[in-house]
């Protein structure tokens, strides 16, 4: 029952037991290979993880042993430890410094009886109060979505264990308390109670007010700032819900030196074709930069739009390098589909994106009235443990509506090939239906297209490890595009 790994060195090196696996948020987690980690730490003599469920939130706690009795590192220098070698998902939210292990009477450590994380095994910067009355309501919700007892407002929302899942529902309850949306967005630039009020003091772009009718809340910017930096800029192009939060991850791997911008569907007015979603992003894009060379990003029905972006691009004149990643091609029928069959899909989706499992009997096409099936659709998109809804009714009823806005404008697309050699970035696990490589397809091409298999599935590709792929195929198109750029700079 244990498990080992072969070293270069020739040397087995136990990593833990093999029924101390757990699942948290989708993942299936190796808990012995995050003790394993802890124990190349100088300061660690013995290390325990465990999954804990405390006020109704799942996560991994970390215990260790220092050497010498209350030598052990804090939770800080653990943590920044584990990040060099593990995926973000594998950190533990809490490190518990204890003198010794509790034991079984058969000299076992005795998980059962390892205490819960109190303030000091979090991650926490020195403790400073909130100074004003914003700062007290926001620490009053971070305290709720985090299971903590107290926040200080330099802490880090991210480090203290929050993800994104609990992102969201910290956004939520934002709006309901403060009367503000706040973007994902600014949660992870500024993922701290004081950078957060600062804003909100201060910045009237990053937050605006709910309007009374909360369900015509509207994106009204279809191009935003994701981050500034020296090189760049790149586009991220919105999936089939319209928005870019999907790219976190892939923001974090490409570094804070790259300007990225993200295109996001406006949740106003009527459907329009794909073809002219594209032109309106290309006028966003050259309103931006007017350089001749750009690079487009795009997953899934982003992708497509991506393409098609570098198409409209090229027949003005300029070059682009798009970034595939699992991009949908049209439907075989070029036919609009019914809104039932969109509505199936997008409880599918609203299922996978959570990682939730659809519970037993949970009707779809739920026969109620439309208040209804958004009612039921929010109930069953609770995750395991959580004692709060993660999507209120009013709000996926909007995202409906995007997502629906933005599958018609798939319908009847005639994709036109462009005189590159494309690279498709497609998950190892799962094919798309219609995929875009297929419709696009030219056996003329000297060089042909290229397809890089990304580890996980059409979802998951997003997240580690495959991000890191993804990200360094996007770097090399960035150093291509600096070339064409410098080129193309007069003498």
């Amino acid at each position: 029952g244990d498990l080992v790994r072969w070293r270069a060195d020739g040397e087995l090196e136990y990593l833990g037991r093999i029924d101390h696996q757990v699942k948290l948020r989708g993942y299936r987690i190796e808990l012995g290979e995050i003790e394993a980690a802890l124990l190349r730490h100088d300061g660690v003599r013995q290390a325990v993880v465990v999954m804990r469920e405390d006020g109704g939130a799942r996560r991994l706690v970390a215990y260790v042993v220092g050497h010498e009795a209350g030598a052990s590192a804090d939770a800080a220098t653990l943590r920044s430890h584990l990040q060099q070698s593990l995926p973000d998902y594998m950190l533990p939210s809490a490190f518990v410094r204890l003198d010794a292990m509790p034991l079984t009477p058969n000299g076992k450590t005795d998980r059962r009886a390892l205490p819960a994380p109190e303030g000091d095994a979090y991650a926490q910067q020195a403790y400073q109060a909130p100074r004003n009355a914003t700062e007290e309501g926001l620490a009053q919700i971070w305290c709720e979505v985090l299971g903590l007892e107290r926040v200080g407002v330099h802490d880090n929302f991210f480090e203290l264990g929050g993800h994104s899942l609990l992102a969201t529902r910290l956004t939520a309850r934002v709006r309901d308390r403060l009367g503000v949306d706040l973007p994902l967005r600014v949660l992870f630039e500024a993922p701290t109670i004081a950078g957060i009020g600062t804003q909100l003091t201060v910045s009237k772009r990053s937050f605006s007010p709910v309007p009374e009718n909360a369900s015509e809340t509207a994106r009204t910017k279809p191009i935003v700032l994701l981050q500034a930096g020296d090189a760049g800029p790149l586009f991220l192009v919105h999936p089939i819900t319209g928005g870019v939060s999907c790219y976190n991850s892939l923001v974090r791997s490409l570094g804070r030196d790259q300007t990225i911008y993200g295109l996001q569907s406006v949740q106003s007015g009527a459907s329009q074709s794909l073809e002219q979603i594209a032109a309106d992003y290309v006028q966003e894009i050259l309103r931006i930069d007017a350089g001749p060379v750009y690079v487009v990003v795009g997953w899934s029905l982003g992708g497509t739009i991506a393409y098609e972006i570098c198409r409209q691009l090229f027949a003005l004149g300029k070059k682009a390098w798009p970034a595939l990643i699992d991009p949908m091609g049209a439907h075989a029928s070029q036919q609009p589909l019914e809104d039932i069959v969109i509505w199936r899909r997008f409880v599918l989706l609203m299922h996978r994106t959570l990682k939730v499992k659809t519970p037993p009997g949970f009707a779809a096409e739920h026969s109620g009235s439309q208040a209804d099936r958004f009612d039921a659709l929010s109930r069953s998109l609770v995750p395991d443990g959580a004692a709060a809804r993660t999507f209120a009714p009013a709000d996926l009823k909007d995202l409906f509506e995007m997502y629906r806005k933005n599958t018609l404008s798939l319908c009847g697309y005639k994709p036109e090939r462009i005189p590159l050699s494309l690279s498709f970035l497609r998950p190892k696990i799962g094919t798309m239906r219609f995929p875009l490589a297929s419709q696009l397809a030219d056996p003329a091409s000297p060089d042909g297209d290229e397809t890089i298999f990304i580890e996980g599935d059409h979802y998951s590709m997003l997240e580690e490890p495959g991000i890191k792929a993804i990200a360094a195929h996007i770097k090399a198109l960035q150093v291509l595009a600096e070339l064409e750029r410098h080129d193309r700079t007069p003498a």
